[in-house]
């Protein structure tokens, strides 16, 4: 699945391992998705998903693709990011970029209380991790707090952003309390 596709390839390169699982799932008929899960990247203790596959959305005119990092004590997270896809971003790709968030009627992740997600450049990894990659954009799928959700909604995501760059939380980790 992964050996012809060079996106991948530049992934394992750059990230310096090798997944630890890769799943090829439809999202629709005719749209495949694969997501790929790295062992203790960008950090230990964390694993990391890359999508591969979103940014062939026939639906969408932005060339992009997601990553989620999770500390590893949290559980399977494919299905999750897979129902993000298919809940959220066929709706909305072309509007998504660093910013974009949304908050749903209940919990998004089975266990944990987050109500919603917010997208942002990937942090945690180094610089060229996204280097080369052939004009795609990678976004951090977070999942956010109701609290959270509110705090962008009043003060906007620059705000947001500066908060997380000041107080660095860990994003991680699913356990931590509401930054607000």
């Amino acid at each position: 699945m992964l050996d012809k596709n060079k996106m991948s390839q530049t992934l394992l390169s750059q990230l310096g391992a090798k997944p630890i699982a890769a799943e090829r799932l439809n999202i629709l008929d005719s749209w495949e998705v694969d997501f790929i899960t790295f062992k203790d990247r960008p950090f230990e203790g964390v694993n990391s998903i890359f999508t591969n596959g979103v940014s062939e959305y026939e639906g969408c005119r932005k060339n992009i693709e997601f990553v989620f990092t999770y500390s590893v004590s949290s559980g399977d997270m494919v299905a999750f990011l897979a129902t993000y896809l298919q809940l959220y971003f066929i709706s909305n790709c072309n509007k998504i970029s660093v910013g974009d968030a949304f908050c749903a009627n209940n919990k998004i992740i089975s266990g944990y209380d987050f109500t919603g997600v917010y997208t942002t450049k990937p942090c945690y990894f180094p610089d060229d991790v996204f280097d080369g990659l052939g004009g795609v954009s990678f976004f951090w799928v977070l999942p956010i707090y109701q609290n959270e959700y509110n705090y962008i909604l009043e003060y906007g995501s620059d705000a947001f952003e500066s908060y997380i760059e000041k107080h660095d939380p860990d994003m991680t980790n699913f356990n931590r309390e509401p930054l607000f």
